[in-house]
């Protein structure tokens, strides 16, 4: 468990310009004070939530519906692998 842990909130310094955060969604359904970082937060907090290109729908649907109701304010954009070169985009969900 504490390897997963890990794996989830673990970023190398030199991506740390991106001021992520990082959600185990595990998680978001337990009350705060558990003994992991789960904290409430002010709904104005997160600007945006990025989701991954490779997730699968259902996935998506969830965690927008999570977003939608825990962090109204938040824009959500999904990630999109480029066909030509080696890059992504991003387009917000609605």
């Amino acid at each position: 468990m504490q390897l997963c842990l890990n794996i989830a909130f673990a970023k190398h310094l030199d991506w740390g310009y991106e001021k992520e955060w990082r959600v185990h969604y595990q998680f978001l359904e337990q009350p705060a004070g558990d003994g992991y970082s789960v904290y409430t937060e002010d709904s104005r907090v997160f600007e945006a939530v990025y989701l991954g290109c490779r997730m699968e729908e259902r996935e998506v649907a969830t965690i927008v519906e999570l977003i939608r109701r825990h962090l109204p304010a938040t824009k959500i954009f999904l990630g999109h692998k480029s066909t030509v070169r080696f890059a992504l985009s991003f387009t917000e969900i609605d």
